[in-house]
């Protein structure tokens, strides 16, 4: 997303944007994160091993593509 945003027009951010998902990490995770450079988005929670919970639903997420 964040690689989408930087290409970004204005009109064409709010499309990008629409689809953001708030997630909060524990520090440790955001470090395991910040060490994943070569991808964007949920491949760089997989990458670092992160599971991700929706707490709306209460169950695990399985990553969307």
């Amino acid at each position: 997303m964040a690689s989408k945003l930087i290409k970004a027009n204005p009109d064409s951010a709010k499309d990008i944007l629409k689809d953001a998902i708030g997630c909060t990490v524990t520090k440790d995770e955001h470090d395991r994160l910040n060490m994943i450079k070569n991808c964007d988005g949920w491949q760089r929670y997989r990458e670092a091993g992160i599971r991700v919970w929706d707490t709306e639903k209460n169950t695990p997420v399985n990553y969307p593509a």
